[in-house]
């Protein structure tokens, strides 16, 4: 891939961009993304943008038309791009869309790697600040790790345990991709189950999704592009959010080539 990287005077956000919207007790998923397109808080201090992106509903990828895979050494070029001012705790993701979007923001993409963890996420503002308020997280989004390492991908599968050195890698290696409760109750409703992804934890998987950058987290403590320190817990703030396919390798040795006839939709 070819990346873009623009000077960082970009002019503010155009009229007729999504907005911040403030709400009190929204009931679920339903009432949140029936009404509200970006989500919303009850303070409407969030990124408008940004969870406009995250609540996107993009048709699950076919097999005529399979994303284009990205590499994790794309993942570390699209980095480079990033400009130091975005997000943190600025909501100014529609400043750069148009430098994001260069760069393959907005598009569905696919990334090979091998499921390290799974869990729910809390409460946020794209989703009404709704609570996970059942074991399968209903309301809230599934934060998934993909990391690269098959030696450590090994040892999850076979229930080993742990050095701190690995727990850690499980975090700050991997690449984040998020399965949203809007998307999952539109498509894969009881089949992408929290229980179906620790079923599968270890294993190789080829995940779909539109490529983002999850700007808020764009500040040393969480984004380790930002350079290593013992807090950060995130190999890059891009992310594939929302999910858009999810298949596991059924192959014995845990090794599948991107053609692969091996692939398998995850909860089949």
């Amino acid at each position: 891939m070819t990346f873009i990287l623009c000077a960082i005077n970009v002019p503010p956000a155009a009229a007729g961009l999504p907005v911040a919207a403030k709400c009190e007790e929204v009931a679920d998923l339903h009432a949140c993304h029936g009404s509200y397109p970006t989500g919303c808080s009850p303070s409407g201090g969030y990124d408008a943008y940004l969870n406009y992106l995250k609540n996107q509903l993009i048709p699950p990828p076919t097999a005529a038309a399979p994303p284009t895979v990205l590499t994790l050494s794309d993942i570390h070029n699209l980095d480079h791009v990033i400009p130091p001012q975005l997000g943190g705790h600025s909501n100014n993701h529609a400043q750069f869309k148009d430098l994001l979007a260069q760069n393959g923001e907005g598009k569905v993409f696919s990334l090979i790697g091998y499921l390290y963890y799974a869990k729910l996420s809390g409460a946020e503002s794209s989703n009404c600040e709704l609570a996970a308020d059942d074991a399968e997280g209903t309301n809230v989004d599934y934060h998934i790790y993909i990391g690269f390492d098959p030696a450590l991908a090994g040892k999850l599968r076979s229930k080993q345990a742990l050095s701190p050195e690995e727990k850690k890698a499980i975090t700050q290696t991997s690449v984040i991709v998020e399965m949203t409760p809007h998307y999952r109750a539109a498509f894969e409703e009881g089949v992408w189950t929290l229980d179906a992804l620790k079923q599968v934890v270890g294993s190789q998987v080829r995940v779909a999704g539109q490529l983002m950058a999850d700007s808020e987290h764009n500040v040393s403590g969480q984004n380790c592009a930002l350079g290593l320190t013992a807090a950060c817990w995130r190999a890059s703030i891009w992310e594939l959010h929302p999910v858009t396919g999810f298949q596991v390798c059924k192959e014995s040795s845990a090794n599948c080539a991107a053609n692969s006839a091996s692939w398998t939709e995850l909860g089949h």
